[in-house]
């Protein structure tokens, strides 16, 4: 999928919306090493002290709800770190 960089999204092109649990379609998913890693970034961007070493992953299909966003029959995948 290419290098990756802090900040920068890269974007990828899918015949199908990613199904998380092989069910359901989500809009965006938060990727993070532990459920409260994400509790504390959310508090240190709170107090103006967020430090990203390890940064959480967003994922976004947004094509699942609006599918004027690419061809017909095509999806994105658009991954932020």
């Amino acid at each position: 999928m290419g290098n990756t960089s802090k900040g920068r999204p890269h974007a990828h092109i899918l015949q199908d919306a990613p199904k998380y649990g092989g069910k359901m379609v989500a809009t965006a998913a938060l990727i993070s090493p532990s459920p409260a890693r994400v509790l504390l970034d959310g508090y240190d961007i709170g107090v103006g002290n967020a430090d990203f070493d390890k940064p959480p992953m967003l994922a976004e299909t947004l094509t699942a709800t609006d599918s004027s966003r690419t061809p017909t029959g095509m999806h994105t995948l658009k991954r932020m770190i």
